[in-house]
């Protein structure tokens, strides 16, 4: 099941029940895509940092046991950050 997903300008971010895959596109053309997936039981904490006045984008930083922190960037108001943070939330408290 999703929680929720973000879309960026050319980057996907989805909370599901069991992992988190974010899909970054790279090149000008974005016909090249990494994947990353990472696992529930992987994440140790997170953090997060809302937008202000002048810095519009908002960051959550996950902190994973493998790979240390992962910082995902998201250019949104800091309204549209709540269903990410409850999405973490319901994921690392079940």
């Amino acid at each position: 099941m999703i929680y929720c997903a973000y879309k960026g300008a050319r980057d996907l971010l989805f909370f599901t029940t069991r992992r988190i895959l974010l899909i970054d596109k790279q090149g000008i053309t974005g016909k090249k895509q990494e994947y990353l997936s990472i696992p529930i039981s992987r994440i140790q904490a997170f953090s997060y940092e809302t937008a202000g006045t002048i810095d519009l984008d908002s960051e959550i930083k996950i902190f994973i046991s493998v790979l240390g922190a992962l910082k995902i960037r998201i250019i949104r108001p800091t309204s549209n950050m709540d269903p990410a943070i409850t999405a973490l939330n319901m994921m690392l408290l079940s």
